[in-house]
């Protein structure tokens, strides 16, 4: 059972709330409203698709944070494992190194074409030097 104030509390603070059946699978839903980030988030996307520049900055931006992330990933897992931390030492140099040329390069002015191998060779360098990685 959900409250008359969960609702509320979920609708003030812009949450949809989405009822799902037995298998998981959505028959209902509510959400605020009055115009907010639905309809933001929409005129946003398209903005992105006419202004490729405002798409390749949103592409570069995704990539930066996904490697910063699994940095930030590896450094919990070297600590959690105490003894072995030679193991993650090269590998979190490479992607740090990998990190800053990938930094670097992206405040030149680039073609979203061009952007696509640039992203590959960085998550190339990541797994490929450091097949564990990938476990």
């Amino acid at each position: 059972m959900l409250s008359t104030q969960a609702v509320n509390l979920a609708l003030e603070h812009n949450i949809d709330i989405i009822f799902l059946d037995g298998y998981g699978d959505p028959v209902g839903r509510i959400w605020f409203s009055k115009l907010g980030s639905t309809a933001l988030i929409r005129r946003r996307q398209l903005d992105a698709e006419v202004n490729q520049e405002i798409g390749l900055d949103l592409v570069r931006e995704m990539i930066s944070q996904k490697i910063n992330n699994q940095v930030q990933f590896l450094k919990k897992l070297m600590y959690a494992r105490p003894g072995k931390e030679s193991l993650f030492q090269e590998p979190l140099a490479v992607i740090e190194r990998a990190l800053t040329r990938y930094m670097d390069w992206r405040k030149k002015p680039v073609s979203f074409q061009a952007l696509i191998p640039m992203s590959a060779f960085c998550i190339r360098t990541i797994t490929t030097k450091n097949p564990w990685f990938l476990i």
